[in-house]
């Protein structure tokens, strides 16, 4: 009982430690957003593209509060990124089209990058 309560704890940590950073840390917009979403997949071995990810009842509004930003900006990200067929957002759902633009988006590099 202890052992589960306890991890359940460290698991929780784990999770705000991943949100301070995102938000805290991230340069721009653009950074936050995407190391945001690279998040919202739990199997990085499952990221291809067409991956939706379902976000039910979730707005514009709320992931600007999540990443600190205002909803101006959400908007206009999301537009690019539509734009730029990296991601498409509708109704609540996520399709990521395009991964590797993603981490790049996030100030990530892909493996074996230099």
């Amino acid at each position: 009982m202890a052992f589960d309560v306890a991890q359940q704890l460290g698991e929780r940590c784990f999770k705000l430690l991943d949100e301070l950073r995102i938000i805290g840390l991230s340069e721009s917009a653009q950074q936050k957003l995407g190391v945001f979403l690279l998040g919202l997949c739990p199997d990085p071995g499952g990221r291809e593209s067409g991956t939706r990810i379902h976000l039910p009842g979730a707005k514009q509004d709320d992931l600007a509060q999540m990443l600190g930003v205002t909803r101006e900006t959400t908007n206009r990200l999301l537009s690019f990124l539509g734009k730029s067929n990296i991601l498409a957002w509708k109704r609540g759902t996520l399709v990521i089209r395009n991964w590797s633009a993603l981490k790049k988006l996030a100030g990530l590099r892909e493996v074996g990058a230099k």
